[in-house]
């Protein structure tokens, strides 16, 4: 901890790339290594609320509940191979994510009511998770409050990182953890030697914050302000990653055998923060406003095409196959009840039904 109270030195991780370029490998190395180093640690593609932070048996008569022990109290570490479960709607997924929202608050803490008895303790367990990109993962991000408590990972791979990924395949399946045991061991001795209490130079602090954080923030991420739901999601984010910051420097200082958070710690921080807050705008940029510029484009077609009155059939077959449409008919008449329910269009039942105007 930095002072025992702020926070701890944990940073949870959701990377967000193609299927097939190394998610999984990872997640199993890191996985591996930290049992190599004795560290509690599970690899699962599958977890539910219950199997994370534990739960009650039902009684038998005259006896008390018995807790079943969560993952979350069993290991410090966790990956989570399929986080493209927490990105789904439905009841299940909803009670996942609001469980995470606190464990992966500072500090962490786990917080059930159920039947037989409430489930209450702190935790300090690293989660890394990850996911491909699905189409509305912009809106998760400006609707929820789950990828603010990540240190968010997005990378497009280039051809030539796919090559590399192609040509090392078998060899990222197959490497032998026992390959690194000397340096694992060299690791372990490295951290029972890491200092317990280490302070934050503040002068180095209030330097950092001039030179960098403040300019940062007043010419990358208030830009940004064009829309104010967006306003509000990356304000969220900003708080969190000036934590996140702060975690990073203590880990370059611990790293690096420093006594001190000082100006290169923090430094080393301030770039860690910049770049996961340019990705979280990179995901936005690349869903969100792509998909509204899609929306807006597709709705001036429909406008001009309703220029005169426009009978159904005509106007969805004229939709189709107008270059660059790329939607099928069921999406285009989804689009088309849209506009109506906005009063941007109408059905016209003075001329006949399913002939199409604009509304006026």
């Amino acid at each position: 901890n930095f002072d025992s109270v702020l926070c701890s030195a944990r940073i949870p991780v959701f990377t967000i790339q193609n299927s097939g370029t190394g998610k999984s490998a990872g997640m199993k190395l890191i996985h591996r290594a930290l049992e190599q180093m004795k560290v509690p640690s599970l690899y699962t593609t599958k977890v539910t609320d219950a199997s994370l932070t534990g739960s009650f048996c039902e009684p038998k008569a005259g006896k008390p509940p018995i807790e079943t022990i969560g993952l979350l109290k069993k290991y410090k570490f966790i990956a989570f191979d399929e986080g493209s479960v927490l990105l789904n709607e439905g009841p299940y997924n909803e009670t996942l994510q609001t469980t995470l929202q606190t464990v992966l608050d500072d500090p962490g803490q786990v917080v059930r009511n159920l039947k037989y008895g409430e489930i209450n303790y702190p935790t300090n367990t690293t989660i890394v998770t990850g996911s491909y990109i699905i189409p509305k993962m912009g809106e998760i991000i400006l609707s929820r409050g789950l990828f603010q408590r990540f240190l968010t990972v997005y990378h497009h791979q280039s051809e030539e990182e796919i090559k590399v990924i192609d040509d090392k395949f078998n060899s990222l399946c197959n490497i032998g953890i026992d390959e690194s045991t000397t340096e694992i061991n060299y690791f372990k001795t490295q951290l029972n030697g890491f200092p317990q209490t280490i302070t934050i130079d503040l002068d180095d602090s209030d330097r950092i914050y001039k030179e960098k954080i403040a300019p940062f923030r007043d010419e990358e991420i208030f830009k940004q302000f064009d829309d104010p739901k967006k306003e509000d999601v990356l304000v969220s984010f900003w708080f969190r990653m000036r934590i996140k910051m702060l975690k990073f420097a203590l880990h370059y200082a611990v790293l690096n055998n420093k006594k001190k958070i000082d100006y290169d710690s923090l430094d080393y921080g301030f770039g860690c923060m910049a770049e996961g807050l340019n990705q979280v705008m990179q995901i936005l940029e690349e869903t969100v406003l792509e998909q509204q510029a899609y929306q807006i484009n597709r709705e001036e077609i429909v406008k001009k095409m309703l220029a005169t009155s426009v009978e159904r059939t005509k106007l969805l077959d004229r939709l189709r196959h107008y270059p660059g449409w790329g939607k099928g008919t069921n999406w285009t008449i989804n689009l088309l009840k849209e506009l109506e329910r906005k009063k941007i269009i109408r059905v016209n039942k003075e001329k006949r039904q399913h002939v199409y105007d604009l509304f006026i």
